[in-house]
């Protein structure tokens, strides 16, 4: 069998399934070869190998697509690393990348060598305007802050009859710090003050009590598992605003890292059509 290979373009990658009558003859041709890249191969102990190091089944098949799609974009950012004549990365790099990054030397050895084509060949590039930034601070709810409470907390453990005790207590106008110290089981840094905890991060059952609670509210109890809880809402407001000027400069590098990838990603499909590249699964 004549094995032809054709240009990759606009990042994709060629499957080639071959069907002869020959086909076992074909098989000892191509044995354990998964993927070519000009005069590199890929063997199949190598993919299988890259899958048990990222914890994938090799019966996910298209886990196993996009693993060697990556192996082989590895192969054309060293080649085109090398084509530019930037220096071989030195095993010190790549030692003190991986550790910063929590990353295995490999994938830390080519990352250090997309981060260096991207510079050169896209950084300059990127340009973010006010309608961008304006536009992912409006899409990014974080900067517009969150609901919170200003809690104070009374915990009673396994005892329904003095959850009842204390709910009456309570219900009588009680000082809520007063029945706190003495009818507890389980007081908070030995006070009944919890601090601002934003609605969202309350268990389901105590953010449904507590939505409609307002300062001054106290509601329980609250049944969770073996505990009995009761809150006083102090305050109720929302918290954590950023300003836009305030968070500006944080929304430029967020924009110049993602249009950034992007423009590299579109820069190497190009650099990718210039290979031969074949796959064979």
């Amino acid at each position: 069998m004549r094995l032809i290979k054709f240009p990759l373009s606009s990042f994709l990658i060629l499957f080639v399934f071959v069907v002869t009558p020959f086909a076992s003859a074909s098989a000892e041709v191509v044995e354990g070869i998964v993927a070519v890249v000009d005069d590199s191969i890929i063997m199949r102990s190598e993919l299988d190998q890259r899958m048990i190091d990222l914890g994938v089944t090799t019966q996910n098949v298209q886990a196993v697509s996009q693993v060697l799609r990556f192996m082989v974009e590895a192969i054309v950012v060293e080649k085109s690393y090398a084509a530019m004549g930037f220096p071989p990365v030195t095993p010190e790099q790549i030692m003190e990348f991986a550790a910063r990054a929590n990353l295995g030397y490999e994938d830390a050895r080519n990352l250090i060598m997309r981060q260096a084509l991207m510079n050169m060949m896209v950084s300059s590039r990127v340009v973010i305007t006010d309608r961008m930034i304006e536009n992912y601070y409006a899409d990014h709810g974080e900067y517009s802050g969150e609901e919170s409470l200003k809690l104070k907390q009374l915990v009673i453990m396994n005892d329904v009859e003095k959850a009842r005790e204390v709910g009456q207590l309570l219900a009588e106008g009680q000082d809520f710090d007063e029945v706190a110290l003495a009818k507890a089981d389980h007081l908070f840094g030995g006070g009944t003050d919890i601090g601002w905890v934003a609605v969202t991060d309350l268990a389901p059952a105590t953010r449904s009590a507590l939505a409609e609670a307002t300062a001054g509210d106290t509601v329980g109890p609250i049944a969770v598992n073996e505990y009995y809880f009761f809150f006083r809402v102090e305050v109720r407001e929302v918290t954590g605003q950023q300003a836009i000027e305030d968070v500006r400069d944080e929304i430029i590098s967020i924009l110049e890292e993602r249009y950034r990838q992007e423009a590299f990603e579109h820069w190497l499909s190009t650099i990718m059509a210039d290979h031969f590249i074949g796959v064979y699964l």
